[in-house]
């Protein structure tokens, strides 16, 4: 036994013996059979391939010609067709290759078809690779082995007589299908140009073609349905129409006078998504859709008035119901729609073009700002559009109260006379108001001369009008004046023998819608001389001294009455 701590010595093992050179005669007779076995399974996965694809063919280009296949259904057939033919490939090719014999199996199999050779043939492959026992005698084995094979065809062991069924079974619908193809050309070429998922129609005696195809409408809307017929021209067609839940109807339907090879039929006031098809003659075309699209709708609205700058009233918000504005404000509308918006406007009534209106990042808010100048509006509605081009229906009238700016109002003193007499050295005196909701900016003393002898009147020549501009210390909403013209000479035409019709005129503040211009009522002035002056001032005092004594010869009379009636009573 070692010493403790002493390391042991490794266990040397005897080299493997080295392999033996398989002969190449031997060798190369089994790898024909790995050959033939490779060869036999890629011909029966041709064979097969062939004879599916000509049965699918006659089947496929069959039940398009009954059926007349949508183009969705002619793409599953297509995706089946591929997969089928990706299953042969690797059923009969891949697997075949990943499988294929090795030299071993390959010498199994040829054992197999020719048992005399007693396992001679395995031994020497697997000796060839791994010799055990004396080498001399695997070298003499090997060389017997070689010279037996010389006169021995291993690829015989594969059995390919299964091929012979499999070439009749792809002959025969081959033939079938070229038999076919060539008595129905050249329909058998728009057929596979089908399959092939070209959307050309059936080569039929009659070939529909759709007219109105997909349609998509708003609940209510008529429809017209209609197919021209190329070709032999029927009689009559029909239009297949389903509706969901409910059994297919048949309509017939007639080609229009003007247009022999159109066929059509109008729908009215359509409440229900439906699909349909026309049949004409032989001819048929797809299955369409008509789809029912509702519009948007104006879930939420919210007005705000900005009255005019000049007005100095607040912003404020409005409602639908009372939207009462003052001429020259802007209304701004701010909203949210049920679906996403192509485009949105406000329609006005009475006046104006429509207002675009501006459509939020989201697609669905929308907002715009207009100015409300005219009178003659009525009202508006909002008009939203979404992305499909369906416009909102139904849409809310919101009725408008435009109030005008008043004009301002000028109004002489009861103690100002409607006409007076003056010297030409006197200065008249006037006092008068003037009234505006808002403010008065500018008055005017506006004069014009008329004929002796003509009233007070409205002017009718203004390029005679004088107009005198009187101070406005303060703009305000009501202005009192008592204003005395000094030297009239020098700002009218003042002067002896001329008679003057004046008022007053009074312009507020308003910038935007006017301004205002408000008219007192006309008054008249006459210049008279000093003798024509005095003698009106007699009259003047004649007539009320004769008014003084008309009213104490009344008096006496009264008290001529009272004391008869006190005699009387005294009497009694």
């Amino acid at each position: 036994m070692p010493a403790a701590g002493r390391k042991r010595a490794p266990v040397r093992l005897p080299s493997l013996a080295q392999p033996l050179p398989l002969p190449k005669i031997v060798e190369r007779r089994l790898r024909s059979v790995t050959a033939r076995a490779l060869r036999v399974a890629w011909t029966g996965g041709i064979l097969s391939f062939l004879c599916a694809a000509a049965g699918l063919l006659l089947l496929q280009t069959g039940a398009d010609w009954l059926l007349n296949l949508s183009w969705t259904a002619r793409l599953g057939l297509l995706a089946g067709d591929t997969l089928l033919a990706a299953w042969l490939l690797w059923r009969h090719g891949i697997t075949p290759w990943r499988q294929r014999l090795t030299l071993e199996e390959a010498a199994l199999r040829a054992e197999a078809r020719w048992p005399d050779w007693s396992s001679s043939l395995i031994s020497a492959v697997q000796l060839a690779k791994n010799p055990e026992g004396a080498r001399p005698l695997v070298e003499a084995m090997l060389r017997n082995v070689a010279k037996r094979a010389k006169t021995t065809d291993f690829s015989a062991a594969i059995d390919d007589s299964h091929l012979r069924r499999l070439k009749i079974a792809a002959l025969l619908p081959l033939l079938v299908a070229g038999a076919v193809g060539w008595w129905c050309m050249p329909r058998s070429l728009v057929l596979l140009e089908r399959l092939a998922l070209s959307n050309i129609p059936l080569p039929t005696d009659t070939v529909a073609v759709p007219i109105s195809g997909d349609l998509a409408i708003a609940p209510g809307n008529t429809i017209e349905l209609s197919a021209k017929a190329v070709g032999v021209l029927p009689r009559t067609g029909r239009v297949e129409i389903t509706y969901p839940g409910r059994p297919t109807q048949a309509i017939t339907v007639t080609a229009k006078p003007a247009t022999p090879s159109i066929y059509s039929l109008d729908i009215p006031n359509v409440q229900q998504a439906l699909t349909y098809r026309f049949d004409l003659n032989d001819g048929r075309t797809p299955e369409f859709n008509v789809t029912l699209l509702y519009g948007p709708v104006l879930e939420s609205v919210v007005f705000e008035q900005s009255p005019p700058a000049y007005s100095e009233l607040p912003r404020t918000q409005g409602t639908a119901a009372n939207l009462s504005l003052l001429a020259g404000s802007k209304l701004h509308i701010a909203g949210r729609a049920s679906q996403p918006l192509k485009s949105a406007w406000v329609e006005l009534r009475g006046a104006g073009r429509p207002v675009v209106m501006q459509i939020g990042p989201d697609g669905k808010s929308l907002s715009t700002e207009f100015s409300v100048l005219k009178k003659e509006l009525e009202g508006f509605s909002i008009v939203l559009e979404n992305r499909q081009g369906m416009l909102s229906q139904d849409n809310t009238f919101y009725h408008v109260d435009v109030v005008p700016d008043k004009a301002p109002e000028a109004t002489f003193a009861s103690n100002q006379p409607e006409k007076a007499t003056f010297v030409a050295t006197a200065q008249p005196r006037l006092q008068f108001e003037v009234q505006d909701d808002f403010q008065v900016t500018q008055v005017f003393l506006c004069c014009e001369t008329v004929e002796s002898g003509v009233g007070a009147a409205e002017p009718t020549d203004p390029s005679k009008i004088k107009r005198v501009a009187m101070q406005v210390a303060q703009p305000s909403g009501r202005l009192i004046f008592d204003y005395e013209v000094r030297n009239p000479a020098a700002l009218l035409p003042w002067k002896e023998g001329n008679t003057l019709n004046y008022w007053i005129e009074a312009v507020d503040n308003n910038d935007v819608t006017g301004p205002g211009i408000g008219k007192s009522a006309v008054h008249q002035w006459q210049v008279v001389s000093l003798e024509t002056k005095k003698q009106e001032l007699a009259e003047k005092l004649l007539k009320h001294a004769e008014s003084i004594e008309d009213l104490s010869r009344t008096q006496q009379e009264i008290r001529d009455s009272v004391g008869a009636l006190i005699k009387m009573e005294d009497a009694h």
